[in-house]
């Protein structure tokens, strides 16, 4: 049983940093999205920048400290995003990614607490 536990919790820790590759990605890709489409919905929000997306001339020196848009992108689409079939359609796919990331941190708990 110890086996199976351990088997799956080292496949949700593979399947929770995937999920968290991707999710940055497609947040870093909203954002380029956001700068180059709706330049001054960006600056509205604040400028942001992504985890390895920078827009031209960035004043912010880091992702931490920005990422309120991260958490609202989540549970909301932004008013920008709502006629813009690409946006959308990263923001699916983004929200996706963080579900399954939530999934595997689910699942590793699970499987260490009944490990115990």
């Amino acid at each position: 049983m110890t086996e199976l536990l351990n088997g799956l919790a080292i496949g949700s820790v593979a399947v929770l940093g995937i999920s968290k590759a991707f999710a940055v990605g497609f947040y870093d890709s909203l954002l380029r999205r956001q700068f180059e489409a709706h330049y001054e919905s960006w600056e509205a929000d604040g400028s942001h920048r992504g985890m390895n997306w920078r827009p031209p001339a960035s004043r912010s020196p880091s992702f931490f400290g920005q990422s309120h848009a991260w958490n609202r992108w989540l549970f909301n689409t932004p008013d920008w995003a709502r006629d813009d079939k690409r946006a959308l359609g990263t923001l699916f796919r983004f929200r996706v990614a963080e579900g399954l990331a939530a999934a595997g941190i689910v699942v590793v708990l699970c499987a260490v607490m009944m490990a115990n």
